[in-house]
């Protein structure tokens, strides 16, 4: 009992000791008196009942807004940075669904979790992005797809998978040699990726052809169309190809490509830091063969980096699809009687043309 209580008994009991020690007016008053204690309890316990509820009800509405602000620290709600009305592939993207938001936030958590690589992975993106664009302006391909590359390998060429995906965009060996990409033990295209987002195009454009819309066709390109096709038709009461369940990978794939594009248009809202000022390098594409009748060593990129005046280590980062080394460790371009390679230069010094380059005599060397 605490001390209010106690205050209100004793007051109780010292009027009923009055009571009693004037009898002349106990047996009338008395019968009242008890209903009306009766009634003061009421009322009090009641108001004060009221009062304990409604202090609980506030220490509960305080407790729960400590543990959301606790779980937004540790699991990471980001509803706040989300977009209002966001689109995706020229369409409105209902993100109101509970699955929707915990996938989105998932994702976000574990990107912001790994800071400085997806740092890199955006700058690395800033890197290709306009050679992405022109290659999807081209062929008309809605340029949120450009973000694939960000998905699929963190926008790393080199990048393979457990599954023998490789390059940005990680195109299996087979889906590569149907597409022509040249793939041998020289040369793997599928690390070039100027080459690859025309590559990209042509296939998105075929997967289109199939699918209903840029969000199936996306989704077939990172699990197989026929697999998602079928899985579509066997799933026709899902309404949207956002929802139709293939596997766990496939089933969070677009809500993954749309979190890397908010994250790269806005990367200072999850707290990323990324210097966007280097421009956009302009790359001028040349063919070379190399005759080994004539000339008898490899042609190394320190040879051609003499000849373009150009950094090798940026030269050879241009050409990442040439596979095999000369003794001294060096990426070569391979000699062939009648194989012509594909090389990426930087834009040319003043006074320096591709033609100069095609003039160059080295015997045995021929720039096309």
């Amino acid at each position: 009992m605490n001390q209010q209580d106690k205050n209100f008994w004793k007051y109780v009991l010292k009027h009923l000791q009055w009571l009693f020690l004037n009898k002349q007016v106990w047996k009338i008053t008395l019968p009242l008196y008890l209903v009306i204690v009766i009634i003061w309890s009421q009322v009090y316990y009641t108001q004060e009942t009221i009062i304990k509820i409604n202090s609980l009800e506030s220490i509960m509405i305080q407790q729960a807004k400590d543990f959301n602000l606790i779980l937004r620290d540790v699991m990471g709600d980001y509803s706040e940075v989300m977009p209002k009305n966001p689109t995706f592939l020229n369409k409105a993207v209902d993100i109101s669904h509970l699955s929707a938001r915990q996938n989105l936030n998932w994702m976000f958590r574990y990107l912001v979790n790994h800071k400085p690589e997806v740092r890199d992975a955006l700058e690395r993106f800033h890197f290709y992005e306009q050679a992405i664009i022109d290659s999807l302006n081209k062929y008309e391909i809605p340029l949120d797809l450009r973000f694939v590359f960000l998905a699929e390998s963190w926008a790393y060429p080199l990048a393979v998978s457990t599954a023998g995906a490789a390059g940005g965009w990680q195109f299996m060996p087979y889906t590569a040699v149907e597409l022509k990409a040249e793939l041998n033990e020289d040369v793997d295209m599928r690390r070039d990726p100027w080459y690859m987002s025309t590559v990209l195009c042509n296939y998105m454009s075929y997967l289109r052809q199939r699918a209903k819309s840029y969000d199936e066709a996306t989704r077939a390109y990172n699990t197989g169309i026929n697999r998602f096709l079928a899985a579509a038709a066997n799933q026709s009461w899902v309404t949207k190809t956002w929802f139709v369940d293939v596997n766990d990978e496939n089933n969070i794939y677009l809500f993954w490509i749309l979190a890397w594009s908010w994250i790269y248009e806005e990367p200072l809202k999850f707290g990323i830091k990324v210097n966007f000022d280097f421009p956009p390098m302009q790359i001028q594409t040349l063919k070379v063969r190399i005759d080994s009748r004539y000339y008898k060593d490899d042609l190394t990129f320190r040879e051609i980096a003499l000849v373009v005046k150009c950094d090798m280590f940026l030269l050879k980062d241009l050409n990442l699809s040439f596979l095999k080394l000369n003794k001294k460790g060096e990426r070569i371009i391979p000699g062939s009687k009648h194989q012509r390679y594909i090389i990426r230069l930087l834009k040319l010094p003043d006074g320096l043309e591709i033609s100069h380059l095609k003039n160059l005599k080295i015997k045995g060397v021929e720039f096309l």
